[in-house]
């Protein structure tokens, strides 16, 4: 079985749906809400849980009830969880959506500017097949890598706030990443354009002449992604087509699945394609944390005429599952 940690949020993700955003001083009825846990980490943690993997959660919670409820979920679905517990409220995210579906997002971020990993938390990471690091502070996570320099697998998910650091930030936190990922609005203020041309420009010099990590890849939304990796790599997959519900969490979804596809020996076309229809059918789900079963993702590719892939990952789960 493999072995993975994640290491960022904790919230309590509070989602409402309006027909408008309100006037100043006034106030519009939500057509639909609901609250669940989340946070990046915690939603790629769950994602390995559903397949079957031995989720380790390392985050910074508050003393509070909101504390306790969302630990405790997590535990029930089988995540294994390192909580620090700081004098503030767990982090919380509400986020509204309106008529158009754009999406707004405020971030409460309460015990998580308190994140952190005990020399007891490192001896229990350097044990894990995989490590993924997500997280909005710079602090933080200058002083989280800096614990990480012995890990042998290590991925890195970008933050809006990371990424407007540029790419001088990445250069200095000088690590050997296996994957980043990025979302396109993060690798725009990363790369400072707009240009998709310019931006796979720069992926490709990070890749083969710094350095910095093994492969690079950035979702794009209903375009698709984007992988590039090490010996001139690069390669573009479509998104698949499904009646979306709730985009919240589908990236770290893609992140957890790709992760997990490679780790288990799937090539970069595969582990993309293979992520994308798990993204794909979370999205049909409302809540960030409703990620759906290895099963409806194996007949989803085979309905698309992926049939190799999904009998590749059905021969995969097989002694786990009746597929």
């Amino acid at each position: 079985m493999l072995r993975i940690g994640a290491i960022g949020h904790l919230n309590m993700d509070i989602y409402v749906k309006v027909e408008k955003l309100p006037d100043p001083d006034s106030r519009e009825t939500c057509k639909e809400h609901y609250i669940s846990v989340g946070g990046a980490a915690t939603n790629y943690s769950i994602t390995l849980s559903k397949l079957g993997v031995e989720s380790h959660l390392f985050v910074s919670r508050g003393t509070d009830i909101i504390g306790d409820l969302l630990e405790n979920t997590l535990t029930n679905m089988k995540i294994i969880v390192h909580s620090k517990k700081v004098s503030d409220h767990t982090g919380m995210v509400i986020v509204i959506v309106d008529e158009k579906g754009i999406k707004y997002m405020i971030s409460i971020p309460g015990a998580n500017k308190f994140l952190d990993i005990s020399e007891d938390d490192v001896e229990i990471l350097k044990k894990l097949d995989h490590v993924h690091v997500v997280v909005s502070e710079r602090e933080v996570l200058e002083r989280i890598l800096e614990k990480l320099s012995d890990l042998r697998s290590l991925s890195l998910g970008f933050r809006t706030e990371i990424a407007k650091l540029g790419v001088g930030f990445l250069l200095k936190i000088c690590k050997n990443f296996r994957i980043i990922f990025l979302n396109k609005p993060e690798a725009e203020l990363l790369f400072s354009t707009k240009d998709l041309e310019e931006i796979k420009r720069k992926c490709r010099e990070i890749v083969e002449n710094y350095g910095i990590c093994d492969e690079i890849v950035i979702t794009l939304g209903e375009e698709g992604s984007i992988i590039y990796g090490r010996g001139g790599i690069e390669l573009m997959i479509p998104a698949f087509k499904v009646n979306v519900v709730d985009t919240t969490g589908a990236g770290d979804v893609f992140a957890a699945v790709y992760t997990f596809s490679r780790l288990i020996g799937l090539d970069c076309s595969e582990s993309s394609i293979f992520a994308s229809a798990y993204a794909a059918l979370k999205c049909m789900r409302r809540g960030a944390s409703n990620v759906p079963p290895v099963e409806d993702v194996i007949s989803f590719l085979d309905k698309q005429g992926y049939h190799a892939i999904s009998n590749k990952v059905r021969n995969i789960f097989s002694k786990r599952v009746n597929l």
